[in-house]
């Protein structure tokens, strides 16, 4: 699996990605590179910080996924060109077709010799899975037609697991410093000792 880097190396290179733009846009949305490439302006819903990633996937099924605040104002940063409804366009305002070069210029730039051109994807499913989304909804988010693919990332969650359970038992604590009841705590007695 490719190398994951933490948000603020990650977005820390974007500065320097002057016509790689969409390595952004893969990095808060997990989309592939081929669905930045295809992304018009009217996929993005603005108002609902939604954006819609259309056919052809490689399963072919369409999927939304939610925008990142940080997602939102970088696109709307962008200028959008009068009569080209794609978002990404390289500085002579054509389309791009494979714009590997210009992302390893622009990790060199930002010092992030590790980055491949994948791992923008990869990070983003790792953060979902890092932070508690589970896997069923990772899955329908990278559009992975297997959930044997998503399940690469699962080794990721068990800190959060381990966060949950602690957060219940913190919750379950403050229930008992407020002050149950005698009555309430009568709920819980043990079955060996209720009246049968």
């Amino acid at each position: 699996m490719p190398h994951v880097g933490a948000p603020c190396s990650c977005r820390g290179a974007l500065p320097h990605q002057n016509e790689h733009k969409n390595s952004a846009f893969l990095g808060e949305t997990a989309a592939r590179k081929s669905e930045g490439l295809r992304l018009r302006w009217d996929n993005i819903d603005f108002a609902n910080s939604q954006v819609t990633i259309d056919g052809p996937t490689k399963n072919a099924k369409c999927r939304y996924i939610p925008l990142t605040d940080f997602a939102i104002g970088y696109l709307r940063s962008l200028t959008r060109v009068v009569g080209c409804p794609l978002v990404f366009l390289k500085h002579d305002r054509t389309p791009w077709v494979g714009p590997r070069e210009t992302c390893y210029k622009a990790r060199t730039a930002a010092g992030l010799e590790w980055v491949g051109f994948h791992d923008p994807r990869h990070f983003r499913i790792t953060q979902w899975v890092k932070h508690g989304v589970d896997l069923r909804t990772v899955k329908e988010l990278a559009g992975h037609s297997d959930i044997s693919t998503t399940m690469r990332y699962a080794h990721f969650a068990p800190k959060h697991a381990s966060k949950l359970v602690r957060e219940v038992e913190r919750a379950e604590l403050r229930e008992l410093e407020e002050g149950l009841s005698e009555q309430q705590c009568s709920d819980f007695v043990p079955t060996s000792q209720s009246k049968g």
